[in-house]
């Protein structure tokens, strides 16, 4: 389908790859959110879960992993590159998830919006989606612990848009 394809194309074929373990193919899995800590010149900070949060929902049972990510804190400027430091920590928190052999999904938690303004609207054109997703994918390409992606979470009040602007995500 258009949405493998376009990951594949990207260079990331973790979406395709059937290589979990999940123990009698079904996947327990949790929202781990990475959570706003405080103000730093102006920005938030968000601190993304610890190894330790890992560890205790592997031992209870749980056997991925569903990360949101913020547009605006992975990319706080539309068509601008994504910000080094929540990249970094994204990158790290999927280490710490590797070696607890906990598999990812990234998904974006935005409702279809950035700063509030809808995806396909002219403050947020579709290009700009697209080439968010194309930053993720690229930066993201060798986490071999990512084992989908969402494009975006609850799409809503879109006018009947979302499926027309979710291809652009998969461009």
């Amino acid at each position: 389908n258009d949405v493998c394809a376009a990951i594949k194309a990207l260079g990331s074929d973790s979406l395709l790859k059937a290589s979990f373990n999940f123990t009698d193919g079904a996947v327990r899995g949790i929202n781990l959110v990475p959570l706003p800590t405080g103000w730093v010149n102006g920005q938030v900070v968000n601190q993304f879960p610890g190894e330790e949060h890992i560890i205790y929902y592997k031992s209870v049972g749980f056997n991925a992993i569903r990360l949101p990510i913020s547009w605006e804190a992975a990319q706080p400027a539309l068509m601008g590159a994504l910000d080094s430091a929540y990249l970094s920590d994204l990158k790290q928190f999927l280490a710490k998830a590797e070696a607890q052999g906990v598999p990812v999904m990234v998904e974006v938690h935005n409702y279809d919006r950035y700063r509030g303004k809808l995806v396909g609207s002219p403050e947020v054109p579709g290009a700009a989606f697209q080439d968010l997703w194309r930053r993720l994918a690229d930066a993201l390409k060798d986490q071999k612990i990512v084992y989908g992606y969402g494009l975006m979470n609850e799409p809503h009040d879109t006018n009947g848009t979302w499926q027309t602007f979710a291809q652009y995500g998969v461009n």
